[in-house]
């Protein structure tokens, strides 16, 4: 019986990471499988979106919220069907994984109706504005620049548009989450805005960390009364 926790830092939308949390699971064994999803994520992932009720979605939110997370939502379905992989793919085949090797699953994500509704309220007008921009620009210009193609073999090199409509850039998504990238990214959100960073990252970082720790103890409890 190990105590230890196991991290495993993936990206969403890499097909790399489908493959390294399949053979982390296989290699250690775990008997709790944590995934960085709340309940409602799970749900959207499996496709039990009858699951969730519009009138629950909008209540303590804003017209600018909804359009928002119907935004990013949009955003994501299409990044998924141009990369050829789901966004999510990596937490879907951990728990894939998880079950079939008859490991328990743990969602360990703060839900994300109150991480939407906390992010959105530390952001000042202008910068709600400028997010909601900058992401009709970065659905704009999704699909440019495939590659080049040349003596017969194609050359693509699938990237992550990032940034807004002045400062957006383009990252290899094979780099997507090295140290220096991710770390790069944070600060930027930071630089936009210091409190819709505070919501997203350090809260739900927080809050994950906290749901780890006691999922720790409930399992050593557990496999010790046995």
């Amino acid at each position: 019986m190990q105590d230890n926790i196991i991290l495993v830092g993936t990206g969403h939308i890499l097909e790399k990471s489908v493959k390294e949390v399949e053979a982390v699971i296989d290699r250690e064994e775990p008997d709790v499988v944590a995934v960085e999803l709340c309940e409602g994520r799970y749900n959207a992932l499996k496709g039990n979106v009858e699951d969730f009720s519009i009138k629950e979605a909008m209540s303590g939110g804003s017209p600018f919220l909804i359009l928002t997370h119907w935004l990013l939502a949009y955003v994501q379905r299409k990044m998924g069907a141009e990369l050829g992989i789901e966004p999510g793919a990596d937490m879907m085949a951990a728990i894939k994984k998880a079950e079939e090797k008859g490991c328990e699953v743990a969602l360990v994500d703060r839900p994300i109706q109150v991480t939407m509704q906390r992010f959105w309220k530390k952001m000042t007008f202008l910068e709600k504005i400028k997010m909601i921009l900058s992401i009709i620009f970065a659905i704009g210009s999704m699909g440019k620049d495939k590659g080049v193609v040349g003596e017969g073999k194609e050359k693509e090199e699938k990237k992550l548009m990032v940034g807004g409509m002045s400062t957006n850039r383009e990252i290899e998504l094979d780099r997507l989450t090295d140290d220096d990238v991710v770390t790069q990214l944070m600060e930027e959100l930071r630089e936009f805005s210091p409190g819709a960073a505070t919501a997203l990252l350090d809260e739900r970082d927080a809050y994950i960390a906290g749901s780890l720790l006691e999922l720790q103890k409930q399992t050593l409890r557990r496999l010790r009364g046995k």
